[in-house]
């Protein structure tokens, strides 16, 4: 449990930062490419919080599934084809 929480959390901090980096740059972008239309769209701030949520969903569970597989494996059969 302690390494499965230790790589969780690991990878956590490292989405959280990328999202915060992506927030102005994917803001930026999108308002430079909506201004071309003539019936131009506000960008509400709780798209991007979802899509943080669903970028931590996804990072949480393939942390969590890869390291239960990799703790639940045998070590002999993993160091069989070392």
């Amino acid at each position: 449990a302690s390494i499965i929480f230790t790589l969780t959390r690991q990878m956590f901090i490292w989405v959280i930062i990328a999202n915060v980096i992506s927030w102005p740059v994917s803001y930026y972008i999108i308002n430079k490419w909506l201004r071309n239309f003539p019936y131009a769209i506000d960008i509400y701030w709780w798209v991007f919080i979802l899509g943080s949520l669903i970028t931590l969903i996804i990072a949480l569970i393939s942390v969590i599934g890869k390291a239960y597989k990799a703790a639940n494996s045998n070590p002999v059969n993993t160091l069989r084809y070392e």
